[in-house]
């Protein structure tokens, strides 16, 4: 039903993927206000999977990187900046959304860990 919905409202001038990023911000009540939380760019790199190329790359951005790094959702809890925590909120609620509309169990983020491909 929802790609329905969204193959029959997209237009020319309102694409699918246009209309997709809006029922999102409505479904996770994102407002313009909100922009504001990025307008310095991230306040965190989350690490959702590597290799053993991305193992040495991870090494070398924990001595280097001047954003924290984020292996799991319990390390939001090192987060001190309020935006960061605000986009850390924004970025498991969307998670959440995820998982729930591609039929994924609900595990919970602060459970699981980031992918390591061998």
């Amino acid at each position: 039903p929802y790609d329905r919905f969204i193959s029959d409202v997209a237009t020319r001038s309102h694409p699918a993927t246009r209309i997709r990023r809006a029922i999102l911000a409505a479904a996770l009540g994102i407002e313009t206000d909100h922009a504001a939380l990025t307008g310095d760019g991230p306040a965190y790199i989350r690490v959702l999977g590597f290799n053993r190329q991305g193992r040495r790359l991870l090494s070398f951005m924990r001595k280097e990187a001047r954003l924290p790094i984020i292996m799991k959702a319990s390390d939001f809890r090192q987060l001190e900046d309020e935006s960061a925590r605000k986009q850390a909120d924004l970025d498991l609620q969307a998670q959440a959304l995820w998982n729930c509309h591609a039929g994924l169990a609900r595990q919970s983020e602060f459970e699981r860990e980031a992918v390591q491909i061998r």
